[in-house]
């Protein structure tokens, strides 16, 4: 569990792409546990807990749909695996950090400014490692990588915004 917590924070630092991800079925449905129940909590902060459980498993289906479509329309669907383990992973631990922003905000602790520029800076982060992933998955054709990874983002944003509602 250490090995994988490390893989995926040097995936954070841009240190490490999908390819370094082990190629394992198991690993997807453990990571797309995770996401949704990274998705609940975070969610659950700020909006009933149904609520917060339809949007995150929402959030999760996009990213499974979205990578499987892009990866399948450029005929790279063997890098499924680990495309989304990256991916998801990754997030998983950028909710972790959205986590304390979401409870301070809620409680009224810090200034709501800087909450939202902390805010600001992991959706950016998300935006970068997605591309970073993308790209590499996409045998480094950054532009298309990077592109990707913006309507990705935009994607997720939108339906977000509409879920919660």
């Amino acid at each position: 569990m250490q090995v994988l917590f490390r893989l995926f924070w040097d995936l954070l630092l841009l240190r490490q792409g999908p390819q370094d991800i082990p190629y394992s079925r198991a690993l997807v449905f453990i990571l797309i546990f995770l996401h949704i129940f990274t998705g609940w909590f975070l969610l659950g902060i700020s909006q009933t807990l149904f609520q917060a459980l339809y949007s995150a498993i929402t959030s999760t289906v996009i990213a499974v749909a979205f990578v499987q479509i892009m990866l399948i329309t450029h005929r790279k669907d063997t890098r499924l695996y680990q495309t989304l383990s990256a991916l998801i992973g990754a997030e998983i631990l950028l909710g972790m950090f959205s986590i304390p922003l979401t409870w301070l905000y809620q409680l009224r602790i810090s200034d709501a400014l800087v909450i939202g520029v902390l805010s600001l800076i992991i959706i950016g982060w998300n935006g970068m490692v997605a591309g970073h992933i993308f790209t590499l998955a996409l045998d480094n054709k950054r532009a298309l990588g990077f592109s990707y990874a913006a309507f990705y983002l935009f994607i997720a944003i939108i339906f977000s915004s509409t879920l919660s509602t």
